[in-house]
């Protein structure tokens, strides 16, 4: 994901991300087969726009029931200007039918991305929902950086993809358009 946000371009190395001069900071939460508490995913947020001072906060993550201490952090965040990115999930499910969080959160500020293919169709393992799942963008076999080393680069697919593609976007338009508000910045990416 942060390769793709920020990987840096025009130097024959490895890929190049949407917005190269975006500063990252890594809030992670999730352990190595995926899982992760609630509670840990609402400290990742809070410290994201709390302590980071974050203006987009890319969420590549998500699942199950809805948790309230996490929307309640999300809507913190927002309420302080932050815009919230957020993953649809990977179930092939409509989100208003099966609903999933916190793609299926009703928060101001947020996006919550679906994934496309290199086709422009929607990747037959997106979630979607077109009251909840506000843009789509390319999420099959996107190659970005890995973490077993500095070279290493891997092709994944999945909304987590598509995810950090939008957050991104969301970076370059906060850093052309510094004054505009969160809601202003959305309507852009739209």
């Amino acid at each position: 994901c942060a390769g793709t946000i920020a990987g840096v371009g025009n130097n024959a190395l490895g890929v190049a991300g949407i917005a190269w001069q975006a500063k990252l900071v890594a809030c992670k939460f999730l352990v190595s087969d995926g899982s992760g508490a609630n509670s840990d995913a609402s400290e990742a947020i809070w410290y994201a726009w709390e302590q980071a001072g974050a203006d987009v906060i890319s969420n590549s993550w998500g699942g199950g029931v809805e948790s309230q201490e996490v929307t309640n952090q999300l809507r913190a965040a927002a309420a302080n200007g932050a815009i919230l990115v957020v993953a649809a999930g990977n179930d092939s499910k409509d989100l208003e039918g099966t609903p999933t969080y916190p793609a299926a959160s009703q928060v101001p500020n947020m996006i919550t991305v679906s994934s496309s293919t290199r086709t422009d169709a929607i990747s037959s393992f997106s979630n979607t929902n077109f009251g909840w799942s506000n843009v789509f963008a390319p999420g099959s076999d996107i190659m970005s950086c890995g973490n077993d080393n500095d070279s290493d680069y891997k092709t994944l697919s999945g909304t987590s993809m598509a995810t950090p593609m939008v957050a991104g976007i969301a970076a370059l338009l906060r850093a052309q358009f510094p004054t505009e508000s969160a809601a202003q910045i959305i309507n852009r990416v739209y």
